[in-house]
């Protein structure tokens, strides 16, 4: 909701482009606001299910999965020192990660972190791809999305009280 409004007020009042208007086609506004959904729902899932420390683990990984995801699907190039980073990251990652799984961390939390890197992955590859392609920024991209993304938002919010996830309880404390 408050995206919505953020991006009326912009769209009104701070827009420098006002003047052009740049299209996205309606299916690419649905796949990126059906990815962007996966990613939310993922996300907070992970969240409800994973200690902190793992959450953020999973968060980690989006970086080097975004990068292998554009490698493979948008034969971009990475350097060596992109390379040579992305090791360190994901050594280290990979000692946190294995270290947490003794534990803290369910099968199904495993399962559902790697969702939400991959939702994620794809969100930002998405939004990269829609921008290049249409020749938008960030903002005009939002401001494109922000409609359904609202309307999506409130539909998933209207039908889903409480955890729906067997074994889960959710603790107002």
């Amino acid at each position: 909701f408050v995206t919505s409004i953020w991006t009326l007020v912009q769209a009104r009042f701070l827009s420098a482009d006002k003047a052009v208007s740049k299209g996205v086609g309606y299916r690419d506004l649905v796949i990126f606001t059906l990815i962007a959904d996966l990613s939310i729902i993922t996300l907070n899932t992970s969240l409800q299910v994973n200690a902190v420390p793992f959450y953020q683990i999973a968060m980690l990984g989006i970086i080097p999965c975004t990068c292998m995801v554009e490698t493979m699907w948008l034969k971009k190039a990475l350097t060596k020192e992109m390379v040579a980073a992305l090791v360190i990251v994901m050594a280290g990652v990979s000692i946190v990660t294995v270290t947490e799984l003794k534990f803290n961390t369910s099968a199904f939390g495993v399962l559902v972190a790697v969702a939400s890197t991959f939702c994620s992955t794809m969100q930002q590859v998405l939004c990269g791809y829609y921008q290049r392609k249409n020749s938008l920024t960030g903002s005009e991209l939002l401001r494109k999305v922000a409609p359904l993304q609202a309307a999506s938002t409130i539909a998933r919010s209207r039908r889903r009280r409480g955890s729906n996830i067997p074994g889960v309880s959710i603790n107002a404390s």
